[in-house]
């Protein structure tokens, strides 16, 4: 069995006839036919029933044709991974985050000319460690609360996978211009519940549920007023500029990039360190130059050096 038999059956089925299966292969109608014919002869089945008005898959056909659609997307698959070697690549998932993204458009830009593709999901911490466990990225960017780091190790060992952290963080709140406490430097702990939040889905690794273990049990967070959920970092980013709520998250926003993005971040009084953050990869991972290279653009970033 060959790949040009694959190629030649999934067109005849396809396209629902051997003529039009050879028009859309550039071939004669008699060559389809002899293609498939040696396919059915090797695998010792029928793979179409045929008839005055054209051709249908027999039931060992329909079978076949599950998984030669798959091969055939593998082949596909492989050839594209030959013509991405040419290129440096940077596959890379994070938490929803706009300072990462913004700062990834900053670092293509200064390697544009290098033949650099870049690919970059977001997630939950969960989907993460996934992408990464699959190989379907190389680096993934994670933020862990401290509860949660005997939870988190396991699946890190289960996983073959090491985790390198870059800082801890205090809780903030993320307020934009149009707040009142936009240029604020700290705000009390029970100021919070007067305040009204968007905010992300919860993660449960670095759910800002656990904040209220920071807070002496002084404000739970539960009680928060929270009028926007969302998945979505860009939705979370507007709202944020554009209209009077906040929302909790920890300080990790470089000061320049804040200004650049109009977000100030307030401390809150009474709220330690409870955060942190870090990149996985799988263990014993020979970092291509590239990769180097964004890693420590991204220390750099997260020790305030952006």
């Amino acid at each position: 069995m060959d790949i040009k038999q694959l190629q030649y059956f999934m067109a005849a089925v396809e396209c629902g006839s051997l003529n039009k299966a050879a028009e859309r292969l550039y071939t004669s109608q008699p060559n389809v036919s002899r293609v498939i014919h040696s396919l059915e002869e090797e695998l010792g089945n029928p793979i179409f029933l045929r008839s005055a008005k054209g051709i249908i898959l027999s039931s060992f056909g329909e079978q076949l044709s599950y998984y030669a659609k798959n091969i055939l997307k593998n082949v596909e698959h492989m050839q594209e991974l030959s013509i991405d070697e040419r290129q440096k690549k940077l596959n890379i998932a994070s938490y929803p985050s706009g300072m990462l993204s913004n700062n990834l458009a900053k670092f293509y830009n200064e390697h544009r000319e290098e033949n650099l593709h870049i690919d970059y999901k977001e997630g939950t911490t969960e989907q993460v460690l996934n992408y990464i466990s699959q190989g379907i990225v190389r680096i993934g960017v994670v933020q862990i609360a401290k509860q949660q780091l005997a939870p988190f190790r396991r699946i890190l060992q289960n996983k073959d996978l090491e985790f390198t952290m870059l800082r801890s963080g205090r809780f903030c709140v993320y307020v934009g211009k149009q707040h009142p406490l936009y240029g604020r430097a700290s705000v009390p702990f029970d100021t919070l519940k007067d305040l009204e939040f968007v905010q992300e889905n919860e993660d449960y690794f670095t759910s800002l549920s656990y904040m209220g273990k920071f807070s002496s049990g002084a404000l739970e967070y539960k009680d928060l007023k929270h009028r926007v959920h969302t998945d979505s970092d860009h939705c979370m980013m507007h709202m944020l500029r554009e209209t009077t709520l906040c929302c909790l998250g920890v300080d990790f926003f470089s000061k320049k990039m804040a200004r650049e993005m109009e977000i100030h971040a307030v401390s809150i009084e009474g709220c330690g360190s409870g955060i942190l953050l870090g990149y996985v990869q799988k263990q014993n991972q020979e970092m291509d130059e590239i990769e180097k290279r964004y890693l420590e653009n991204l220390g750099s970033l997260f020790a305030g050096e952006q």
